[in-house]
């Protein structure tokens, strides 16, 4: 993946897909405001996404930067450089930065299937 040419909402879009799986309709997430409702029921029920903002939002990133030991280092240069491991990405916004090294993590689990 090009992760230079997304969006900050197509990032937060593909780490929402890794969280919840294919239950989350890329298209409708720029007209569902707060709540994304799955086009599928799951059961009785129907799945309830609240769509978070990863990219920019610290509270919403940073469960996945500490339960995935994500390294967010600003001594390396002119932007902070966020890694784990063999992962290393550099972005003016951090947050975005290990967002991406997130998905970079699981690509390598995805290929090691």
């Amino acid at each position: 993946m090009n992760y230079e040419k997304m969006s900050d909402e197509d990032i937060n879009t593909e780490v929402l897909r890794v969280l919840y799986g294919d239950v989350v309709d890329y298209w409708s997430l720029s007209d569902c405001g707060t709540y994304l409702y799955d086009c599928g029921p799951i059961g009785d029920a129907f799945y309830k996404i609240e769509l978070k903002d990863y990219c920019n939002n610290p509270a919403d990133a940073w469960p996945l930067i500490a339960e995935n030991r994500i390294n967010i280092d600003f001594q390396y240069g002119e932007w902070p450089t966020a890694e784990y491991s063999e992962y290393i990405y550099t972005d003016k916004n951090p947050l975005r930065a290990a967002m991406i090294v997130f998905l970079m993590m699981q690509g390598h689990k995805e290929m090691d299937k």
